[in-house]
């Protein structure tokens, strides 16, 4: 008789991790069936493209996991002949194929009505055609070698960006002479989460940005503390959570502290409550800069405690940030250099986004169609002069800046495509924001130093949306001084108005 040895812990894990996706898509789908497809998902198929002799080919369990139907092609003729059969919502192709450019099979899927998403497959040599995919509209682009991790999250993000559309015959166009069933239905999919967009720090083509994402890769089969950099808005709190996700601690709890609201009367409570959670999982310390130096002893006397006490898989692994230079605030007194030396293990600095020109096209681009399906409206494409002034700004707030940007101009325009007229006055005109600012503070004059700084500290809050420890990391002050100054501000108003 046979003994069926016991699942593998990784298995398990694995199993686990299907378990929850089955879950969240059984929720989504409140017609799902117990395997987490809705009756109308298990029809829909991705189509992956590959050599006529691939060797290595894709794994199956991404796409079957996801629900989808799957279907493989060897070369472009092949790969031609089944999307022109099946039209399959979701298509990986690599740019290169038996040692042909794909790029123009990848323009004609792109071209038919309606496109699938697209995925593509590159190598590190490719980073030049791989922009011009993304620019043309692929999705997402995988550059070898990459993880089965990566590979997931890239479908389930393509599954997510699947237009929702209502049961319909909608106009398509030919795909050679393969007659196209008149019974044919675009299937329904979830709508995106309420900001769209949140990934778009980690779609690049630049080779820095390439390079934090390798390292990031490997710091993530270790349990070394990491000390992320990196300017506001460009992408700190997702590389924590990448680190969390692509590691063996991303079955427990992911905490993240904001260190701009510990205080005095709080930090006892917050540390008490927190470090216990995140056993065996990941401690999230963000804007360490920004920490009261009045608790960081205290904080130090926790991190301490919790990561050397106890069996290592239940320690809580470590994650810090901060927008600022950590040398020169412990220069400056702001913080301790025994916490900055307990966390700075392995740094990890993240490039500005001005320094990455073309990503700002391809995130632009890319995460268009989300904004554009969360707003209802009918803005396709941003016209190359609008682009050409995207990459000519310098993005003092990064990718959240641009995610901005380019919802504010989705909402705001009735056309297909965003021109620079839908673009903020400083993007468009570069000559007058230069102007203004080499004459210096001349909408300041016969303002007093109070009414220059209110008017400072509340534009900052309404540029981080109404958020006073956004603002305070900004403006580099505790937010307990926004809120002391702004109970002041209204003392004193009342007090006029009687």
């Amino acid at each position: 008789m046979l003994c069926e040895a016991p699942p593998s812990r990784g298995h398990r894990r694995g199993a686990m991790k299907r378990g929850v996706a089955v879950e969240e898509r059984t929720r989504r789908h409140p017609d799902a069936g117990s395997d987490g497809r809705s009756r109308e998902q298990a029809h829909i198929s991705a189509l992956l493209v590959s050599d006529s002799d691939e060797q290595h080919p894709l794994p199956d369990t991404p796409f079957t996991d996801a629900g989808l139907h799957l279907v493989r092609a060897r070369g472009l003729a092949e790969a031609n002949t089944s999307y022109g059969q099946i039209r399959s919502q979701l298509v990986v192709l690599p740019l290169t194929v038996d040692g042909e450019d794909s790029t123009p099979f990848l323009s004609r899927l792109l071209a038919a009505r309606p496109a699938p998403v697209v995925l593509v497959i590159a190598s590190n040599d490719e980073i030049n055609v791989a922009a011009e995919a993304m620019r043309i509209g692929a999705f997402d682009c995988l550059f070898r070698p990459f993880s089965h991790t990566r590979l997931s999250k890239a479908v389930e993000a393509a599954l997510q960006a699947l237009p929702a559309m209502p049961e319909a015959r909608l106009p398509e166009t030919a795909w050679q002479s393969t007659p196209q069933s008149p019974e044919r239905r675009v299937l329904p999919y979830p709508a995106p989460p309420a900001m769209p967009g949140a990934s778009a720090s980690l779609l690049t083509v630049a080779s820095e940005m390439l390079a934090v994402l390798e390292r990031a890769d490997t710091l993530a089969r270790s349990d070394v503390p990491v000390f992320i950099t990196g300017e506001v808005g460009s992408g700190k709190s997702l590389i924590a959570r990448k680190l969390h996700d692509d590691s063996s601690r991303r079955d427990a709890p992911f905490i993240t502290v904001d260190c701009a609201i510990l205080t005095p009367e709080n930090i006892g409570e917050q540390c008490d409550l927190l470090c216990p959670t995140a056993t065996g999982g990941t401690l999230f310390l963000d804007e360490i800069c920004a920490l009261d130096p009045a608790v960081q002893p205290q904080v130090l006397h926790r991190i301490t405690a919790v990561t050397e006490r106890g069996a290592i898989a239940t320690r809580p692994r470590v994650i810090s940030s901060t927008s600022h230079d950590p040398r020169a605030a412990m220069r400056a007194g702001l913080l301790m250099s025994d916490l900055f030396y307990r966390l700075h293990v392995a740094p990890l600095a993240i490039p500005p986004l001005r320094d990455r020109p073309d990503d700002i096209a391809l995130i632009a681009r890319n995460k268009l169609s989300e904004f554009s399906l969360a707003e209802g409206s009918r803005v396709r494409a941003i016209s190359d002069p609008a682009i050409e002034l995207l990459r000519a700004y310098d993005w003092p707030g990064n990718v959240r800046e641009l995610l901005n940007v380019i919802w504010s101009a989705v909402a705001m325009n009735e056309g297909p495509q965003i021109l620079p007229e839908h673009l903020p006055r400083e993007i468009v005109s570069p000559a007058e924001r230069s102007g203004q600012a080499a004459t210096g503070l001349g909408p300041l004059i016969g303002h007093t130093l109070a009414e220059i700084e209110k008017a400072a500290i509340e534009e900052t809050i309404r540029a981080q949306g109404g958020s006073i420890p956004l603002a305070a990391r900004v403006l580099d002050v505790a937010p307990s001084t926004i809120y002391r100054k702004r109970e002041s501000w209204a003392r004193r108003a009342k007090s006029e108005r009687r």
